[in-house]
């Protein structure tokens, strides 16, 4: 038992009575806890200790009258409490008597260090929403309006008014000083009642319970209602998962933009909602101790471009760890002689944000910002109710019943945060990476191995697809593009001129008057060469060269475009990797020879020699050997030059053949592992039709689609990087989109 909860002693004719379960006092906040069993539907009666012992009998009859407790149980449980004294009244005398003694201690050590009979300054005192480090997690609520840490420890609660560290003392808001809404609630019997409803609860069963509000209160897509319904409940885990996106919910007025996020401020994790949120305000909303003490909802937020310092602090803020140092005032401690201190001091800001506004952040001021955003799009919609009459009922019996099914949901999300904060969240592997992974992996990996997580990931995917449809529209997209069909042509020097020539044949119509070094880009403004230029440089990681013949140039390395190619290139939807299959995927790579993409990594099998100029160079670094085995290395690292020219294609293609060995399986085994597509697809690899040496037949195995033929023989790749392309229509891609691209010109309806 916790050394502050003392057992108290039954006599035997409370015991014959068969109505007590537990008759405990709690040192620390000096409460007798009297607990019933079923006789009196197991209540929990709840009495203070005084040193005027008449005064804690009067208040134990009180408390067990109001609680409908019959006379004659009373009259047991006031001779037990009679039973009980000496064994009370010692405890809180040594009780009382150390921290006297403390207290005296303290005051004898201060006055020899201070030399000057100047007393030492006690700890700090710092006002805190929770706290998990080196304790159990300690939310803080309200209980009857008083302000109480609550714990779960060994699947019970402990409450505490404040908590001692080793350095500071904690303790918990007071009802007027909480920026959120605050946990209340009427007593300790409603608190352990949520403790109990949130162990019965799994991920799963308040996934379709947060939905359903979501449901009522919004009227919007699938996808958008199931994205909303995992945040809300990953909110409650931000700090376990250490990195989150952010939501922007876009949209005109009267399309409920701002019911969504008053939805959010009641389900999620201890909401900030505010409009006009200057920096001071995000560092303040945040805490010196320890981070993610809530989230951020900002409504009108559409001024962020100009927003320079707001934005930098929420552009960084989406992992752990992020701090701002600020001079500040230090109010949020006190000391006994309330002194103040002005000084630098760090404020942790990692937390998940939620925004609102008629438009997104523009793409050239905000890029940065962007990239850590989903877009969510909200459209008119007919919700079942309306979540701004429901909080503000107005005496309507239905609406109140909702408000207080809302609170109930919000307190089970705390309790159900306490009792699994730590659970163990093993680490994910997806068929995605960089900056895509950083969005969605904590969300996926909360929600891991449950019947949610599908869906989750279906509806995270159709917005992921978006937002690098978007990525690869962009103008930097097709700089890259155009920079590696060049360096394919002509080798890895390019000069500033040949590429500035290139980009205006590439947009013929964004000539501007009077501006011989400047373009107009459609969607993205007017460009310079000098951009272009500086664009390679930043971003491509080319490096400046110069020609006395041919003037100004940049080397580009192969390796690196091959890396950038990688990032802008066609994704498909969010898959969990298995570690066993992918592991047996490699190991036969390493037997075989294979050289397929692996989903998460950058390819490895670069060429060594591609900072060479040409082909030519090229050519005179490779060797002729006699033996097989480097032979096929030799095929591996050999790179033929690329013609821009579509009619040039059939001989301008990658030799680089996959040498995956045929399957070893039984034609019997085969049948009864292979889908119906995938055995389709056996039998046309056995009779011939597919006649692509880049094409291997796990290639045509590995996923459960029915290739078709004249797609799989008519694409081949790039020379020295992932592109591939079809030979008889303008599409590019990666391998996995060209094997499966609509080519009209083979008319294949698939």
């Amino acid at each position: 038992m916790n050394e502050n909860i003392i057992g108290l002693e039954l006599p035997q004719d409370l015991q014959d009575a068969k109505i007590v379960t537990e008759f405990i006092f709690e040192t620390n906040t000096k409460n007798f806890v009297l607990e019933l069993n079923h006789v009196y539907d197991d209540i929990r009666v709840i009495f203070h200790y005084n040193k005027n012992w008449t005064i804690i009998k009067r208040d134990l009859r009180r408390e067990a009258k109001a609680k409908d407790v019959q006379e004659q149980h009373i009259k047991l449980f006031l001779d037990a409490l009679d039973a009980n004294y000496n064994t009370v009244t010692m405890t809180q005398a040594n009780y009382d008597q150390q921290d006297d003694y403390s207290k005296d201690q303290q005051e004898q050590v201060q006055k020899e260090s201070t030399r000057g009979n100047k007393k030492k300054e006690e700890k700090n005192i710092y006002t805190i929403n929770k706290f998990s480090q080196g304790i159990p997690l300690a939310e803080s609520i309200l209980i009857d309006n008083k302000p109480f840490f609550i714990q779960v420890v060994d699947g019970k609660r402990v409450l505490s008014p404040r908590i001692p560290l080793s350095d500071i003392i904690i303790e918990p808001p007071e009802r007027t000083e909480y920026l959120s809404k605050e946990y209340s609630f009427q007593s300790e019997e409603e608190v352990n009642h949520f403790i109990e409803l949130a162990k019965k609860e799994t991920l799963d069963s308040l996934y379709n319970k947060v939905k359903s509000f979501w449901k009522k209160f919004v009227d919007i897509d699938e996808d958008f209602i199931n994205i909303c319904t995992a945040d809300t409940i990953f909110t409650h885990f931000q700090d376990r998962m250490g990195m989150t996106h952010y939501l922007w919910i876009v949209g005109d007025n009267n399309t409920g933009k701002s019911n969504v996020l008053l939805v959010f401020s009641y389900l999620g994790y201890r909401a900030i909602y505010d409009t006009s949120i200057t920096p001071a305000n995000i560092y303040n909303f945040g805490s010196q101790l320890e981070e993610g003490q809530c989230i951020i909802i900002e409504d009108e937020v559409g001024d962020i471009d100009d927003q320079i310092e707001k934005k930098k602090m929420y552009q960084v803020s989406y992992r752990s760890g992020t701090k701002v140092t600020r001079m500040y005032e230090n109010n949020n401690s006190s000391t006994n002689n309330k002194r103040k201190s002005s000084r630098q001091q760090s404020f942790f800001m990692f937390c998940f944000k939620v925004f609102a506004s008629e438009k997104m952040p523009d793409k050239i001021k905000s890029k940065g910002f962007i990239e850590r955003l989903i877009p969510l799009k909200s459209l008119p919609g007919n919700p079942h109710f309306d979540i701004s009459e429901v909080v503000n009922d107005a005496g309507d019996e239905q609406f109140k019943e909702l408000y207080q099914e809302l609170i109930d949901i919000r307190k089970l999300l705390l309790m159900y945060r306490l009792l699994h904060y730590n659970d163990l969240f093993p680490n994910i592997k997806l068929n995605i990476k960089n900056r895509y992974k950083q969005l969605t992996k904590p969300l996926i990996r909360l929600f891991q191995n449950t019947e949610a997580v599908n869906e989750i990931i279906k509806s995270l995917s159709k917005y992921l697809i978006e937002k690098n449809q978007e990525k690869m529209d962009s103008f930097d997209s097709s700089l890259l593009t155009l920079v590696i069909d060049l360096v394919a042509e002509n080798g890895t020097i390019l000069y500033n001129e040949r590429i500035w020539e290139e980009l205006k044949l590439k947009y013929p119509s964004g000539k501007i008057e009077g501006k011989p070094y400047s373009w107009y880009i459609e969607d993205n403004g007017i460009v310079s060469k000098a951009k272009i230029t500086s664009t390679c440089e930043t971003k491509f990681g080319a490096k400046e060269h110069r020609d006395r013949e041919k003037g100004r140039g940049l080397i580009f390395n192969q390796d690196t475009l091959n890396k950038l190619s990688a990032n802008y290139s066609i994704i498909e939807e969010i898959k969990i990797i298995q570690e066993d299959k992918d592991q047996e995927k490699e190991e036969s790579s390493k037997k075989n020879g294979d050289t397929y993409d692996k989903g998460d990594t950058f390819r490895e099998d670069i060429d060594q020699n591609s900072n060479n100029n040409s082909k030519e160079n090229n050519k005179d670094n490779y060797k002729s050997n006699s033996n097989d085995e480097e032979k096929t290395q030799e095929n591996n690292n050999s790179r033929l030059k690329m013609n821009e020219n579509i009619d040039k294609y059939n001989g301008g293609h990658s030799t680089e053949v996959s040498l995956l060995s045929p399957l070893s399986l039984q034609p019997q085994n085969i049948l009864t592992t292979l889908t119906p597509s995938q055995q389709s697809n056996l039998s046309k690899i056995k009779t011939g039709l597919f006649i692509n040496p880049l094409i291997s037949e796990s290639d045509l195995l590995l996923e459960d689609y029915d290739y078709d033929p004249k797609i799989i023989n008519t694409i081949y790749r790039f020379e020295g990087n992932d592109h591939w392309f079809c030979k008889n229509c303008s599409m590019k891609g990666d391998k996995w989109f060209m094997m499966k691209h609509l080519c009209n010109n083979n008319n294949n309806d698939k």
